[in-house]
């Protein structure tokens, strides 16, 4: 058998230029941002067979919870089959949060209700070994087409009550009466012209004369 010297070299087998081709290297992203990437030189992720099980090379993205409902997608891109893996916790212990393959055609898409403050990883793969190009869209309440702005709350207008005019007083049945003259009153003065009999003056009962014999 044939022997002689040789040169063992150890090199760096991950491809150039996919910086975030692992989850210790994810790239962060925010809600409402696009972003463009490539799994193409990328290798395989193992945390994908625990969330949406395929053979295809994959990139990373970190996302912050917001505590409302977010989106992310691969809606936008027609490069290759994509596939999307949602995951909560640490890259040394991933949970599976939600994953997709096929939701816009040969695209994917996963939403899922975020806890404000928490950190997601997201990982961009394909379909079984498929790999490419893509456009990520994350997207949440009120900073997408997919979740669209709350309508603005509009203060109620103030009701205007007319104010009614007060009614015409309609006297009261029960006003005060019409003074009568009283009988008491100041006696007329009876002029002298009675001194004879045939002269008398007629005089009623109740009245009260005053007369002079002067």
């Amino acid at each position: 058998s044939a022997s002689g010297d040789f040169v063992l070299e150890a090199i760096d087998a991950t491809p150039a230029g996919v910086d975030n081709d692992d989850c210790s290297t994810a790239t962060a992203i925010s809600i409402g941002s696009q972003v463009s990437g490539t799994t193409t030189g990328a290798i395989t992720d193992l945390a994908s067979s625990t969330c949406g099980p395929s053979f295809a090379p994959g990139v990373w993205y970190t996302l912050t919870g917001n505590g409302a409902d977010i989106l992310v997608r691969t809606c936008s891109s027609n490069d290759y089959d994509t596939f999307i893996s949602v995951f909560e916790g640490s890259c040394s212990d991933l949970t599976c949060v939600g994953f997709n393959d096929d939701d816009c055609e040969l695209q994917s898409s996963v939403d899922w209700a975020s806890v404000a403050g928490r950190v997601y990883y997201i990982l961009v793969h394909g379909y079984e070994v498929s790999s490419g190009d893509f456009v990520l869209d994350v997207e949440g309440e009120g900073v997408s087409t997919f979740f669209p702005t709350p309508f603005p709350s509009v203060a109620p207008t103030p009701m205007v009550v007319e104010a009614t005019a007060a009614p015409t007083a309609i006297p009261d049945s029960t006003d005060a009466p019409t003074a009568i003259p009283d009988s008491t009153d100041a006696p007329t003065p009876i002029s002298e012209s009675n001194d004879e009999c045939v002269n008398a003056i007629e005089i009623a009962i109740g009245s009260v004369v005053s007369g002079s014999t002067s």
